[in-house]
Formats: structure tokens, C-alpha cells, sequence
């Protein structure tokens, strides 16, 4: 086969940084009609993908090698600077000076990730890394964050704090110590730093009063009592105890089976009756990405949100939670990853999950990768091991549908293409790597096969990935927590995107009878109802009964997962979804009435009104617009003038809308936080009870979405002293939230907490 070479100057001309979505577009408009390159895309199996991988790269080979010769100069962008480190040293501490210490925080963090690595004994620049993790200590330990303050304070001594300082920070982390309870280690520490002073260069006098202050902490030490002590960290899961683990089904409990038919594929039933709340599945992912939006924020292998991070050994562009995150990622993915971090960037994050999936499986360590292939397809359920066992491993990854037969040429040519890039650019890598040269990496037959793999992940992930959350307040901020600290209106923020296999075994169901939530990386299936002996267990994938229609539903699903959706929902002949936007209101008979055309007709059979709907849309309109504009103000503080808009919005809604139309509970909804902002907790409560009925009407009395809404009226009837209708609304906000979280959720604790408070009056 003859294809073109990309020696043409229409990609060769191109200069680094690129930008590889324009590239691989033009490409593919270059190319789209060239008989021979839709015959390579012809195909359905890994086979068939290699050989696209061999033939496209014999026309991409050029302008892709170009990228990768550059991988060099496109990493410099993410070295190491001790300049900048200093730099961003100093600047956090005038933040520090002026008592600002949550902005000085983020400067020494800054400065920790750019503080440069070198070839000492503990790998790391001994001046500014140890300076930035001493500095930011001590901003930990005014925002009485005593843990993190300890492991800085250990950081700075490891990577070579000067001696004639370390009194100072020894002592930081002995009245740490004190303040976590831990009054031996403290008295250790205190000791220790007692010794050091020695080392100091102080004056007399300094060295005196620095001793006096010593001894005082010790003598305060020796005054607890050592069966006071307590411990650092304590993570007991309480649930975990009533977890039976399945034999034959990693990650799922023993009352789940996995079935397999012609019909359903692959899926999971209840192995006997399953009570509502409990738990079905947990799961750590196979291989997960960070969003862009959460590189700076979270840590870069588990996910969580991270206050003091640790640096990777090499770049600045990713930041860990702990050392032994940064370690794990360092020996699973990241040494490959790092020099290719900004191509990574470009080619988007469902590209780089495919590479990842492909690197924690150590495709690349095996010692012939065509054999290894073969070996993953056996007789049985697909995914499972020869004794019929599903392990979640890469195994059960690869057997994931990637539905090569559904995607478009297009959508094709570029997993493709970006599968050539990656795992060229891997090889590289590693080639350069010296200490990693018995990796069988070097032949061309490898390249390839590695190629078609990724190719296949991408592929994989439109079905079958999973938008790991976190949920936080609306109005959350960075250094003071909720903005009004009122009552928090929640909101599910996507953090990551992952692949977990056995989660991926559900199919979904438009009322589904599981819900998921995420605990960092780790993702909990919970039955939201009783699951039946021998029952199917559903899981909602994104078009909801509650949310959508069934023509919305069914056309969503088919576009984005490839299958006309026939669950007890879609098949029922009523639609319990109301569609909200065409929730006039009937002038004869105040029921529902429907939009059609320029007319307004009276759902209700008995009344079948009939009006012109001109000026019921010109005062929608209006009211549409005074929410928007009461909303901005009240996000910006402005609570009277909201206030004023919203209910000039209200007085109008009432007139031409439903009372329980959704609108309507937005504007209640609005009223209630602002009036909790003024600290009228009665008249927001008033508010947000209406709102409420209109979201228990929607969505059902067992809704997640209820339990959140009573979980905010929980917090004002509390404010409010309301004690015996706050305790009503806490047992059922309790009930709800922890059947669809567990116990040991946040909000579930705080609704505890304020349940204890309550019983004590």
C-alpha cells in the first residue's frame, strides 16, 4: 500500500509547542478520502488495529518522530529552578509577615515543587527544599494544621536543614505533638531539640530564653498523663467490618454474582436479598487521570485534595499528597510520564488514561508482548482467568467493550494516530532510561502492538470510564471554607477520570436501584433500595427517570453508549418525567398546561383551556431575567436588592407557573440562602421547606437529591433553635444520606454531630 509521506510541509512546518488537536485533525482532512486509509480503518479486532498502527505510521512516522525528537526541549518548560524556588520562598514569606497564611501556604508549596533534584544522597536540593518545607511548616502550624506541620518539619531536617536553625523547627514539632496529645514523642522531640541548640548561634541571652521556652514544654509534657496518649491518625472504617468479601468477583461483596448471556452481555445479579443501604462494591481504580482543572489542587494519585504537597523528583507539574503517592506513581507510571507530560497535556486526558492503563499494567515489561496478548482471551466469561475468577485486573480491562464497529472512521484514525505518538514517545523514554534498558522495548513489532493497545484503551473509555467527584459547598473557597457559612448548598465537582472493571460490569438501568459515591479514588456502590433475590443490579449511567424523558434518554444513550436502552423504565408505558419547561399554569384551573406553538392548551381533560401563550412567554422572560440577576447578586453579597429581585420574580412566577414547576424551587431555593445570610434562619427555613416539596415531587421521598436538601434544612431549623423539628428532619436527612454514602460520610458525621448537640439541651 502506497500512502503519503508527512514529509509534507503541511505538518513537518510545524513548530514546537504544537498543537496536536489541529495537527490530527488536518490530518485526517488530508486524508479522509484516500480509498487505502479507509480500507486500513476497515476492521474489528486488536489485529486489525495493529495493522492501522503499521500503515499510518509509515505517513506519520516523520512528523511524529519531529515531536518526539523535541520531547526534550517541550520538557524544559516543567524542570526544576532553585531561582524560582527561592523566588516563590520569598514571596510567601511577606504573606507570612502580614499573617496571611493560607496565601503563604500556597507560595512555600510553589516552592517545594520547583526546588530542584540532584544527585546527593537523598536525591533532592538540600538549600531550597529544605528551606521551603521549614517555611512551610511553620505556616501549618499557625493554621493549627499539627500533622502536616510534623511531616514538613521531618522533610526539612531529611533533605538537609541547616543545624544552626534546627532548634527551631524541632521545636515547632514538639508543641505539635503537645497539641495532638502524643506527650512521649513530644518530650523526645523537645529533648532533641534541647541538644541542637548547641549547634545554634545565638547570643547569651537568645540562648537562654529559647531554653527557658524548652524547658517549660517539657515540664508540661511530664505533667500528662501517658495513658492520654492518642494516636496521629485513626481511619477505622466501621463499615468495613460487615463486608464479606466475594471469592470469585474482586471488589464485590458475596451477595453479587456476575452472569453473562447473548442478550445482556456481561452483568451482575443479587445473589440473594440485598437491603437497601448496603454495600455491593468497592473499588480502587485499575488506572485514573487528574482533570486539568485539579492538577494544582489534588494530589496526582489518589486524588485527594492536598494542603502540603510533596514534588515529583523531576518536574513541577504534578504534585502528591504523600511520599509514598509520589513513590507509587513514580515506580508504576510517572518515570515514563514525566519527560512526555506536556505532549500528554495536549493530546487530552481519555489519551493519557490510555497510556497510563497501559503502563500500570507493565505492557511495556513483558517479554513478548504478542504472546501476552494471546493469552488474554480464554474460553468463558470474558475477562476471567482460566479458574473462572474475575480479578479486575488488566485482563478484565482489555475484555472492556471498545465497540470499534460503533465509532467513526474519524474518531478511529485519531485513537490511532495518538496511540503511534504515545508509544513512540514511550520508547524513547525509555531507551534514554539506562538503568531500564533490559526492558524489551526496542523492537519495531513492539512499538506497534503497544500502539494498537492504546488505541484500543481510547476507544475503551467512551463506555467505559467513570467521572470520579468530590462534593464540596457552592460557594467553596480555598481559604475560608464556605463563603457564608450559613448553609451550604452542595454540588458534585468532577475531579478525575478512571477505569474501574468490576463497577463496569453494571449495566445501566434509567431507575437504577444503586447509587455510586467516591471517597478519594475509591468508588462505593450502595443499593438505594431491596435488591430481590436473582434481581439485575442497575446502575444510572447518566440519563435519569427523575431528569429526562424517554425519547431524551434513549437518544443519549444511543450517541454516547451505543445501545437502545430497554429497561423497566423505557418499556413502561408512563413517563414519570415531567418536563419542567412547559409548566405554565392554566388561568381557569391552575393545573399544568402544555406550549404548542403560539397556543396554550390546558392539560386537564375536564378544562382543555385554550389561550394565546404571547404574553405568558413575555413575563417568563422577565422573571427568568430577575432570577438571573437576584442570583448574581446574592452570590455577590448584595442581599437586599436580591432579595428585592427574587420576589419581584416570585410574584410573577405565581401567576403564570405551577406551584411545584422547577423554576419556582429555584427561586425559593435562592430566597432561603439569602435570608440565611441576613441570619433569619425561621424565614429561610419557611423558604426552602416550599422548595423542598417541589424536590421531593420530582425526584421521590428516597431521593439523594431530598437528602441533600434536608441536610441544608437540618442546618437552619439547627441555627435557628428550632430543636424538635430539627431533630425530625436529621433522622431523615441520616437515613437517606447514609444509605447513599455510609455512615462515615461528611455530611452524614455532621448531621450526627448536630443530633448529639441537640440531645443535650
Amino acid at each position: 500500500m502506497q500512502v503519503k509521506s508527512a514529509s509534507d510541509n503541511r505538518f513537518c512546518g510545524m513548530a514546537v509547542p504544537f498543537n496536536w488537536d489541529i495537527f490530527v485533525t488536518s490530518a485526517w482532512e488530508i486524508y479522509r478520502l484516500d480509498a487505502d486509509l479507509q480500507n486500513c480503518l476497515d476492521g474489528r479486532n486488536l489485529r486489525s488495529l495493529t495493522e492501522r498502527c503499521t500503515k499510518l505510521a509509515l505517513w506519520s512516522d516523520a512528523r511524529i518522530q519531529q515531536i518526539v525528537n523535541s520531547l526534550p526541549n517541550i520538557s524544559s518548560a516543567t524542570k526544576k529552578s532553585d531561582h524560582e524556588a527561592g523566588q516563590l520562598r520569598l514571596k510567601g514569606n511577606n504573606f507570612f509577615q502580614k499573617k496571611l497564611y493560607h496565601k503563604a501556604l500556597r507560595c512555600y508549596s510553589k516552592a517545594v515543587l520547583h526546588a530542584s533534584v540532584t544527585d546527593s544522597c537523598e536525591n533532592f536540593s538540600v538549600s531550597q527544599l529544605s528551606l521551603a518545607y521549614a517555611n512551610r511548616s511553620a505556616a501549618l502550624f499557625y493554621l493549627q494544621k499539627w500533622k502536616l506541620c510534623i511531616n514538613d518539619v521531618d522533610r526539612a531536617i531529611k533533605h538537609g536543614y541547616s543545624k544552626d536553625q534546627r532548634y527551631k523547627v524541632l521545636v515547632r514539632k514538639g508543641e505539635c505533638l503537645i497539641n495532638e496529645g502524643c506527650y512521649q514523642d513530644a518530650e523526645k522531640v523537645l529533648k532533641e531539640s534541647l541538644s541542637s541548640l548547641a549547634d545554634s548561634s545565638l547570643a547569651p541571652d537568645q540562648l537562654k530564653a529559647k531554653s527557658e521556652k524548652i524547658e517549660r514544654l517539657l515540664s508540661q509534657c511530664k505533667t500528662k498523663k501517658l495513658h492520654k496518649e492518642t494516636d496521629i491518625i485513626n481511619t477505622t472504617d466501621n463499615e468495613a467490618t460487615d463486608w464479606k468479601r466475594n471469592s470469585k468477583l474482586e471488589n464485590a461483596c458475596s451477595c453479587v454474582s456476575l452472569r453473562c448471556s447473548e442478550k445482556k452481555g456481561r452483568h451482575l445479579v443479587a445473589d440473594s436479598t440485598i437491603d437497601a443501604g448496603e454495600t455491593l462494591i468497592k473499588e480502587k481504580p485499575f488506572a485514573g487521570v487528574l482533570l486539568p482543572s485539579c492538577h494544582q489542587t489534588h494530589c496526582h494519585h489518589c486524588f485527594q485534595k492536598t494542603l502540603a504537597p510533596v514534588m515529583c523528583r523531576s518536574c513541577v507539574s504534578v504534585q502528591y499528597c504523600s511520599q509514598i503517592c509520589s513513590d507509587k506513581a513514580w515506580g508504576s507510571y510517572h518515570l515514563v510520564e514525566c519527560s512526555m507530560w506536556e505532549i500528554l497535556q495536549q493530546v487530552g486526558t481519555s489519551s493519557h488514561l490510555g497510556l497510563r492503563i497501559l503502563l500500570i499494567a507493565e505492557i511495556h515489561k513483558a517479554s513478548s508482548l504478542s504472546s501476552m496478548l494471546d493469552s488474554l482471551s480464554l474460553d468463558g466469561i470474558p475477562g476471567c482467568s482460566a479458574d473462572g475468577r474475575y480479578l479486575a485486573d488488566y485482563r478484565a480491562v482489555y475484555s472492556l467493550q471498545p465497540h470499534v464497529e460503533n465509532h467513526t472512521k474519524e474518531d478511529l484514525f485519531k485513537a490511532v494516530v495518538v496511540g503511534i505518538l504515545l508509544s513512540v514517545c514511550v520508547y524513547k523514554v525509555l531507551l534514554e532510561e539506562k538503568a531500564h534498558t533490559s526492558w524489551n522495548l526496542l523492537e519495531k513489532e513492539e512499538v506497534t502492538l503497544s500502539a494498537a493497545l492504546i488505541a484500543r484503551h481510547i476507544l475503551q473509555l467512551r463506555c467505559n470510564v467513570h467521572a470520579i467527584t468530590s462534593v464540596q459547598p457552592e460557594d467553596y473557597d480555598e481559604d475560608e471554607g464556605s463563603i457564608h457559612n450559613k448553609v451550604d448548598t452542595i454540588q458534585q465537582v468532577r475531579i478525575a477520570s478512571a477505569v474501574y472493571p468490576t463497577t463496569a460490569l453494571m449495566n445501566h438501568g434509567c431507575d437504577p436501584n444503586v447509587i455510586a459515591s467516591f471517597q478519594n479514588n475509591e468508588i462505593t456502590i450502595r443499593a438505594t433500595r431491596c435488591i430481590p433475590n436473582g434481581e439485575e443490579i442497575r446502575h444510572c449511567y447518566g440519563p435519569h427517570v427523575s431528569h429526562m424523558s424517554v425519547d431524551e434518554r434513549k437518544r443519549k444513550l444511543l450517541n454516547q453508549y451505543f445501545f437502545s436502552c430497554d429497561c423497566r423504565a423505557c418499556l413502561s408505558t408512563s413517563d414519570t418525567a415531567f418536563d419542567w419547561s412547559m409548566s405554565f399554569k392554566c388561568p381557569s384551573c391552575d393545573q399544568p398546561a402544555t406550549l404548542i406553538e403560539t397556543s396554550l392548551i390546558c392539560s386537564n381533560k375536564n378544562c382543555l383551556h385554550k389561550q394565546t401563550s404571547e404574553e405568558y412567554l413575555k413575563m417568563k422572560d422577565k422573571a427568568d431575567r430577575l432570577f438571573q440577576e437576584g442570583k448574581k447578586l446574592c452570590e455577590e453579597g448584595d442581599v437586599e436588592k436580591s432579595l428585592d429581585k427574587l420576589h419581584q420574580c416570585l410574584n410573577i412566577q405565581h401567576k403564570i407557573l405551577c406551584n411545584h414547576s422547577k423554576p419556582v424551587a429555584e427561586v425559593e431555593d435562592t430566597l432561603a440562602r439569602c435570608y440565611a445570610m441576613q441570619g433569619d434562619f425561621i424565614t429561610s427555613a419557611n423558604y426552602l421547606e416550599r422548595s423542598i416539596s417541589t424536590v421531593e415531587m420530582i425526584y421521590g421521598k428516597e431521593s439523594i437529591e431530598l437528602g441533600q436538601e434536608l441536610h441544608k434544612l437540618a442546618q437552619l431549623l439547627f441555627n435557628g433553635q428550632q430543636v424538635a423539628k430539627a431533630q425530625k428532619v436529621i433522622a431523615r436527612a441520616v437515613l437517606l444520606l447514609s444509605r447513599y454514602h455510609g455512615k462515615q460520610h461528611p455530611s452524614v458525621q455532621e448531621l450526627l454531630e448536630m443530633q448529639d448537640c441537640l440531645s443535650s439541651l
